[in-house]
């Protein structure tokens, strides 16, 4: 291919990413950004949640993109004007009043997952992870990634799960 003439776009460097990252998110430990992460990890709330309480509470759209935004401190609503601020964390305090909080937390974490996986294992016999997959009804993939510790699993999941594997050990009592 011969060159067009057009000047060759330049690769950006990864030095320095980190302070930029941080630089770019000037609201990161504010009232807002944590106020939104609290509900999150208390509440079990997803930024789709968020987006559609709020919408309807301020009474107008609230994107993905917006609260994703005032969540990680990119930006403040409405340029930090307190009163649209205050308006915000008012219908934050009303849908965090609407849900309630659970027990141990929203989200399990790796550790306790893997916990989990390795005393159901035990509990049916030492099983292998494939069979343990199967007996849960999920996927083998999903199963070996939890147990690598490379997600989080929302509690009220690892409760379904739980029941599957107690309805297992019954199953298995009775036979």
């Amino acid at each position: 291919m011969a060159w067009s003439g057009q000047p060759v776009p330049q690769i950006l460097s990864t030095k320095g990413r980190t302070t930029r990252a941080t630089k770019d998110r000037p609201y990161a430990n504010g009232a807002l950004a944590k106020k939104i992460e609290q509900i999150k990890a208390e509440r079990g709330l997803v930024d789709e949640q968020l987006s559609e309480g709020l919408s309807k509470c301020l009474g107008f759209d609230v994107s993905l993109t917006t609260v994703w935004n005032w969540r990680t401190g990119k930006y403040l609503p409405n340029a930090g004007d307190s009163r649209t601020v205050d308006a915000v964390m008012g219908c934050l305090t009303q849908i965090e009043n609407e849900h309630a909080v659970i027990d141990g937390g929203a989200w399990v974490s790796p550790e306790e997952i893997r916990a989990s996986i390795e005393e159901w294992r035990k509990g049916l016999g030492d099983v292998k992870l494939f069979t343990l997959a199967t007996i849960l009804d999920i996927p083998l993939t999903t199963l070996l990634r939890w147990n690598a510790g490379m997600y989080n699993l929302r509690r009220e999941r690892l409760n379904i799960l739980q029941q599957k594997y107690e309805n297992e050990i019954k199953k298995q009592t009775n036979d």
